[in-house]
């Protein structure tokens, strides 16, 4: 259909351009995955483009949510292949699941008991609750990348989580990850540095994978002593002379800071070298550091990057020992697993397996897990570890 338009003939050409744009968009609703559809749709727009272009605090939280945007695509699309649902990854089905969810958390039945509020820290300001959760401590997330290079933002956002922690009247859970899917791509993590600032005598720690808790432990054991200084790209050792005496409680004093003079602003899709854990020159780095290979393949195994083979790594693994990619699982992985097997997924956590059917590319299992239920699994796109 044409329109006719009183327009000169550059403004002409150029909605003609992004017609032909929504339309090669349009082309791929119902042949393209959600996830590799709304990253081109992210590229192709100049929508990334713009957003990396803006150096500013406001900048980075529209990158940040843009992130957290594409990472559910691409978690949905995950579990839809996982659970054998292929015809269902569509973008289409995607805004329908987020649709259901919408109403779910607008109806007004009346039952304020069974559900949690979701907010900001900065919106919780003046609020208090009986539990709180706060999730996502991590080092680059909270405190924010952007934060760590500058003394005065490190300061401001060991202030907001003071307000977080401040909001529970009885119970605050804080959560952290090993892994987390950013930037297109699979990250590990490490626990927030005002984890460590926290006294072990206040901490009940837990670990969800292995279903371990203790009381008084210290954040990431024996690498995170709370009553330990912070050494690092940002360390509070009395070394430091730009601030090294400005310290209380092995704390920064807040009046004690040398605002710097040009933050460097650095970003999280910036290009890394690639590095094999399992390569013998890392090993033997790693023995010269005094580090421990084992804690380094127990976090790559929970992690979410590809282990070799179940000899070399020294457990059984499937779909590429937890691999974040959607490549198949070798066929004695599979044919490895069985009823009877308990097994620990990426995702759901510890199950007990009730049965494997199919052969090949089709074979599926029927897992009973501790948190979600009794789930089917396609195995060339699951992602867990057999335990026993």
């Amino acid at each position: 259909m044409l329109y006719k338009l009183d327009v000169n003939k550059g403004t002409l050409t150029k909605l003609d351009r992004f017609k032909q744009l929504i339309d090669s968009f349009v082309a791929e609703v119902n042949v393209t995955d959600a996830y590799t559809l709304g990253e081109d749709i992210l590229k192709n727009s100049g929508i990334m483009a713009d957003l990396a272009a803006d150096v500013t605090v406001e900048g980075e939280t529209r990158r940040e949510n843009i992130d957290a945007f594409i990472s559910s695509i691409h978690d949905f699309v995950e579990a839809q292949r996982e659970e054998g649902r292929e015809n269902d990854i569509y973008l289409s089905n995607y805004l329908q699941e987020v649709s259901l969810l919408t109403d779910l958390e607008s109806d007004e039945d009346g039952d304020t008991q069974n559900r949690v509020s979701l907010m900001t820290v900065h919106a919780a300001k003046g609020l208090e609750f009986n539990t709180v959760f706060i999730v996502g401590v991590e080092d680059s997330i909270f405190p924010s990348q952007m934060s760590m290079d500058s003394l005065r933002g490190l300061e401001e956002e060991r202030r907001l989580m003071y307000v977080a922690m401040t909001r529970a009247e009885k119970h605050c859970y804080i959560t952290h990850v090993k892994s987390r899917f950013r930037y297109g791509r699979a990250e590990f993590m490490n626990p927030s540095m005002f984890l460590r600032e926290i006294s072990s005598k206040y901490v009940s720690m837990q670990n969800q994978s292995m279903g371990e808790s203790s009381r008084g432990s210290r954040w990431g054991s024996d690498n995170y002593e709370s009553n330990t200084p912070y050494h690092g790209a940002h360390g509070w050792d009395s070394d430091t002379p730009h601030y090294g005496r400005g310290m209380q409680n092995n704390r920064p004093v807040a009046d004690r800071f040398v605002a710097d003079p040009k933050p460097k602003i650095t970003r999280g899709n910036r290009s890394e070298e690639a590095v094999d854990p399992f390569s013998d020159k890392f090993k033997q780095l790693l023995a010269a550091s005094g580090g421990n290979f084992k804690r380094v393949s127990e976090a790559m195994t929970n992690g979410g990057r590809q282990m070799p083979s179940a000899s070399s790594s020294g457990s059984s693994l499937s779909s590429a020992g937890m691999s974040t990619s959607s490549s198949s699982p070798s066929s004695a992985s599979v044919a490895s697993l069985h009823t009877g097997n308990v097994i620990e997924h990426l995702r759901f956590g510890i199950g007990k397996v009730l049965n494997v059917e199919g052969s090949g590319e089709n074979t599926k299992a029927t897992v009973e897990f501790e948190n979600v239920g009794i789930k089917q699994l396609l195995l060339k796109f699951a992602k867990f570890r057999i335990l026993e």
